[in-house]
């Protein structure tokens, strides 16, 4: 673990490759690697878009508040309802998706459910 972690102070904010990120919401900053890793795999990407639902039998909230299925249901749902391509393109568009602050996006017919974003954890 980072020291500067360790001595107990707290995480002001992120800088990977000269981009800045807020420590909030929570999870923005890992899940933002997560799906930009996955964009640049594209095989893995399709893979992971065929499934609706995703499960991290090693998470443990005591220990983290980043989970792999967390981000990978958010990859899936800016691919298959949002634009993933701005949101790996425009980082406060990703930002304003995970902090809930966009529109919802219009149900198609009488059976669409409602996109609700972020995925919370308790």
């Amino acid at each position: 673990m980072d020291e500067r972690i360790r001595s107990g102070k707290d995480v002001i904010g992120f800088n990977f490759m000269g981009e800045d990120f807020p420590t909030t919401p929570l999870t923005a900053f890992y899940d933002w690697l997560y799906i930009h890793a996955l964009w640049q795999n594209q095989l893995l990407a399709d893979q992971l878009g065929k499934f609706k639902a995703f499960s991290d039998i090693a998470f443990n909230p005591k220990r983290s508040v980043n989970c792999q299925a967390r981000s990978a249901a958010l990859y899936v749902a800016l691919l298959s309802i949002l634009d993933i391509k701005k949101a790996i393109e425009d980082k406060a568009y990703y930002l304003s998706v995970v902090c809930n602050e966009i529109p919802q996006p219009k149900k198609e017919n009488s059976e669409a459910t409602q996109l609700n974003l972020p995925f919370k954890s308790k």
